[in-house]
């Protein structure tokens, strides 16, 4: 990181700090950053949010941060959705982006609104792909847990066996959990 000449001794608020702070922080982050504009222009983007999408920087500079939905938004739909959070200072919310390549992420925003020229929107994005995807994958093992327990217990009852099921519950051994009519 450069620092600007004679900046160590400047106050925190100067300009040339500022800009120092930016570059370090925002640049630097390993999450998706982007400054958006009121009719979804992206205004900058940071390298994380470049890579996170497949696209260069310069590329996501020519476009809005709609050309990014997979549920192709219109522009009069992404005005309400701004409008909607512009009212409320900003916003938290989890969406879907398409990368260059075309595969479809999972992305969790955090943003904020500024109403500074004209108002621009500052976002972190951040990819929760592999998340949602463990997230499926431990309730596909609940539900076949499930299916399994409930499948082995109607099948005693058809046969007139009785079902006990027993676990080790906070330090108890052997605690029953299920017992059958039967």
């Amino acid at each position: 990181m450069e620092i600007a000449q004679g900046a160590i001794n400047k106050p925190l608020d100067s300009l040339d700090i500022k800009e120092d702070l930016y570059k370090a922080v925002i640049q630097n982050a390993l999450e998706g950053f982007v400054i958006l504009s009121l009719k979804g222009d992206i205004l900058d983007a940071n390298e994380a949010f470049s890579r996170m999408n497949g696209y260069s920087r310069d590329e996501l500079l020519s476009m809005r941060i709609y050309d990014l939905s997979p549920q192709q938004m219109t522009a009069d739909g992404y005005a309400q959705f701004i409008k909607d959070h512009a009212k409320q200072g900003g916003a938290n919310f989890e969406t879907r982006h398409r990368c260059k390549d075309g595969s479809i992420i999972n992305v969790k925003v955090s943003s904020k609104y500024l109403d500074t020229d004209g108002g621009v929107f500052f976002s972190f994005h951040s990819d929760i792909t592999e998340h949602k995807k463990r997230e499926r994958q431990k309730e596909k093992s609940v539900k076949e847990t499930e299916d399994r327990y409930r499948t082995l217990i109607e099948l005693g009852t058809k046969i007139g066996e009785a079902v006990i099921m027993l676990q080790d519950i906070d330090g108890r051994e052997g605690m029953h959990t299920y017992v059958s009519d039967q």
